[in-house]
């Protein structure tokens, strides 16, 4: 096991330092929506998440992620890069590293948008947790 160098040791207790968020006494969780994001074909991932949620009473819905090894779709590309990052991502093929980063990155829009939207019954931006 590598020794600790002493940088290390001082931003571990930097950042544990930091104020902590914490949720008012007597606030049940959770206080807010729960949203997993998952590629549609991860099946046995959604099954895990399903049953740890549901073991914990944990009230969720699953979003279809936008799937890296695939086209990205061309309009929300477009919205999300230009220049450089663009033609990155229509020089690199998909199932690349680029295309599945970007897909992560369509993905969370796509749920930030419907969540400031309120088409879920949302008003303004609660929380948005990903596992």
């Amino acid at each position: 096991m590598a020794a600790v160098s002493s940088r290390d040791a001082a931003e571990t207790q930097r950042k544990a330092a930091l104020p902590k968020f914490r949720f008012p006494e007597g606030t049940p969780f959770p206080a807010f929506p729960v949203h997993v994001i998952s590629l549609t074909n991860a099946t046995r991932r959604r099954e895990l998440v399903q049953r740890q949620l549901d073991e914990r009473g944990i009230a969720f819905r699953f979003f279809d992620a936008v799937d890296g090894t695939q086209a990205l779709p061309d309009d929300e590309v477009r919205w999300h890069s230009s220049g450089g990052k663009r033609k990155g991502i229509y020089s690199s093929p998909p199932g690349s590293f680029y295309h599945r980063h970007i897909a992560d990155d369509l993905s969370h829009f796509r749920v930030m948008h419907l969540m400031l939207a309120g088409e879920w019954g949302l008003r303004g931006l609660h929380a948005l947790y990903v596992l």
